[in-house]
């Protein structure tokens, strides 16, 4: 049971790494190429740290160890 809880923590983990990217691309578009700014691309960049620390949380409690912030780790 234990190696299954691992292995969703980190399916977990990649998952908010990957919509953290996401959302770190999307404001670089938004930020860029529209009227956006640097407003959107700081939202973007919060967006990433959020995702992805959701993700590493969500790992820490279901493995309940001690765990790298980077899922490739």
């Amino acid at each position: 049971m234990k190696e299954f809880l691992v292995r969703i923590g980190i399916v977990v983990h990649w998952t908010g790494f990957c919509l953290g990217i996401l959302m770190m691309a999307l404001g670089f578009y938004m930020g860029f190429t529209t009227n956006g700014g640097a407003l959107t691309f700081l939202q973007g960049t919060a967006g990433f740290f959020v995702f992805t620390s959701i993700g590493w949380v969500l790992r820490w409690i279901l493995t309940g160890g001690k765990i790298s912030f980077e899922p490739y780790k």
